[in-house]
């Protein structure tokens, strides 16, 4: 059982949007893409899991730096994005 969380809608649709297409972009026909929520302690986890071939290790330290992409026509924003949604998210967790 995963408790009531009151998050922005557009938000999480967003986060949700982000992560399941860079998966789907970097899985072969095929393979999978899982999302779990599961409650640990006092926090409630969301992962997004692929089946891809992973991420070089140079290209983990550049995670997250706007503009930085490995995608022919990529933004370089998605990822971005989706950390700014998730520091919201716990932002407003730590206010109440």
């Amino acid at each position: 059982e995963i408790p009531l969380l009151q998050l922005n809608e557009k938000e999480i649709r967003q986060l949700i949007l982000n992560l399941c297409r860079n998966g789907l972009e970097a899985v072969p026909a095929g393979k999978a893409i899982t999302i779990k929520t599961k409650v640990s302690g006092d926090n409630v986890i969301f992962a997004v899991k692929d089946q891809g071939s992973g991420i070089s290790p140079d290209v983990v330290k550049q995670l997250g730096i706007p503009f930085f992409t490995t995608k022919d026509g990529g933004t370089g924003l998605g990822l971005v994005t989706c950390y700014s949604i998730a520091a919201n998210i716990m932002q407003l967790l730590i206010l109440k």
